[in-house]
C-alpha cells in the first residue's frame, strides 16, 4: 500500500480557446497545506492563462505536447493498453493527474439530479447545485440550503470503514462551515 502525504487535485477548469469553450485539466499541487483563498486564487489564475494555440490544451506547465498528439491520433484499443500500463505506477499516476478529483456541473446550471462520476482517480468528488430545502435545525423546521455531492470511492483502493469515517467527519466539516 502506497499512502501520499500531500493531496494533489484534479478539477477541470473551463477557458475559451478561439471562440470555443473547452474543459482543461489542472493540478492542484499540495491542496491539504494551501488555504480556500490559495486554491481560489490557483484555478482563476489557471483561468487568466493563454492557451497559445488549439493544440496546446494543458494549463499546467512543463508538458511535452508532441507526445499528447501522436496517442490522440492512436486506434482507441492501443490508447487503453497504454492508459493500463501507465496506471500501474501510483506515483506517475499522482504526477499526471493529481490523488483526488473534483467535479462541478454545478457551476454551470441548476442540476436538479445526481451526478454519478466515472474516474481513475481512488477518490472522485462530484457537485451538483445548491439547492433551498426545509431541513430541522435545533428541533424546528427552517429552510437550509443543501449541496447535492456524491462521492465515487474506489474500494480496491480504500476500505469501506476509513472511507465511512472520511465520509461523515467531511459531512460535519461542510455542514459546520469549517474554514469558511
Amino acid at each position: 500500500m502506497i499512502i501520499f502525504n500531500d493531496i494533489d487535485l484534479s478539477i477541470i477548469v473551463e477557458k475559451e480557446v478561439e471562440g470555443v469553450l473547452v474543459p482543461l485539466p489542472l493540478v492542484i499541487r499540495e491542496v491539504n497545506k494551501k488555504s480556500l483563498n490559495d486554491i481560489y486564487n490557483e484555478i482563476e489564475n489557471a483561468k487568466m492563462k493563454i492557451i497559445e494555440n488549439k493544440n496546446n490544451y494543458v494549463i499546467e506547465h512543463n508538458r511535452k505536447k508532441e507526445g499528447i498528439n501522436i496517442f490522440l491520433l492512436l486506434p482507441q484499443y492501443i490508447r487503453l493498453i497504454i492508459w493500463k500500463i501507465l496506471l500501474r505506477n501510483p506515483y506517475r499516476v499522482k504526477k499526471m493527474m493529481g490523488t483526488a478529483a473534483v467535479t462541478s456541473i454545478g457551476m454551470m446550471g441548476k442540476v436538479d439530479g445526481w451526478i454519478i462520476p466515472y474516474s481513475i482517480h481512488p477518490v472522485c468528488f462530484a457537485l451538483g447545485s445548491i439547492s433551498k430545502k426545509p431541513g430541522v435545525i435545533n428541533n424546528s423546521i427552517e429552510i437550509r440550503e443543501y449541496l447535492k455531492m456524491t462521492i465515487l470511492i474506489d474500494h480496491d483502493v480504500i476500505d469501506g470503514a476509513p472511507a465511512t469515517r472520511f465520509v461523515s467527519h467531511l459531512s460535519d466539516l461542510i455542514e459546520n462551515s469549517y474554514a469558511l
